[in-house]
């Protein structure tokens, strides 16, 4: 049987695996579109804000809903 900890760590892990996913495409569909800015570390932050924010509400989530177990 798993612990909580496990769990969550399960759940966050397939959070994080699915967030890579859809940066992934996210970035193809930028590129394919003409919209990836090359040059700067920071140029294309802009294309995942709406799904980086999702992602940290889903943390917190996550980690609350363990955190009362």
């Amino acid at each position: 049987m798993k612990t909580n900890e496990e769990k969550m760590n399960e759940e966050l892990s397939e959070l994080y695996n699915n967030y890579t996913k859809e940066r992934e495409q996210i970035e193809k569909e930028a590129k394919e579109k003409g919209l990836w800015i090359y040059g700067g570390l920071d140029s294309n932050q802009y294309l995942f804000k709406e799904a980086r924010t999702r992602v940290i509400k889903d943390e917190e989530k996550i980690r609350e809903k363990y955190s009362k177990l």
